[in-house]
């Protein structure tokens, strides 16, 4: 005899009022409940878009390692067009001096980037102690450029060369 729904099934024309449990679709679990994987086990907080941001808001890169794998720009003398011959770790202090924010709120970015640059020191005993942007002007001095030019260089590093023309085009 062809039945037209399941034994036990409300809408069966024999149906008595007994608990019915539908049985269950091959396709409806990912996995069988007794796999370790079951319901949403075999994922951790990272698969999830938001613990993949968390875990890469937390990513801590030094900025000298950035240094000296090439990853800052160079600082280039727009006259020659010749990258200077800084160090990773003068060109790392070039770049968090020139990158830093206002007194105010850069202690808190510093931290968080790593962005401090060297502690400044004084050429002679004596001396007072030069500031971050004094110590990264006496970098490009220390290259056989001019206080004046080296100080022009320091306030063009990281400027667009877009924001440039702007300006050059500002004074024709």
């Amino acid at each position: 005899m062809e039945r037209d729904y399941p034994i036990g099934h409300p809408a069966a024309s024999d149906f008595r009022g007994e608990n019915y449990v539908p049985p269950i679709s091959p396709y409806a679990l990912d996995y069988d409940p007794a796999h370790p994987a079951h319901a949403g086990r075999n994922s951790d907080e990272k698969s999830t878009p938001d613990g993949m941001r968390a875990a890469h808001n937390e990513q801590r890169t030094d900025i000298g390692e950035l240094a000296m794998v090439g990853s800052l720009p160079p600082l280039v003398d727009p006259d020659t067009g010749e990258a200077l011959a800084l160090s990773p770790k003068q060109l790392a202090h070039i770049y968090a001096v020139r990158k830093g924010l206002n007194p105010a709120s850069a202690q808190q970015v510093t931290d968080k980037y790593n962005l401090a640059p060297e502690p400044g020191h004084s050429a002679e005993a004596g001396q007072p102690q030069l500031t971050a942007e004094q110590q990264a002007i006496m970098y490009i001095v220390s290259l056989g450029y001019t206080p004046e030019r080296a100080k022009e260089l320091f306030d063009k590093y990281g400027v667009p060369s877009v924001l440039a023309d702007k300006e050059a085009d500002a004074h024709r």
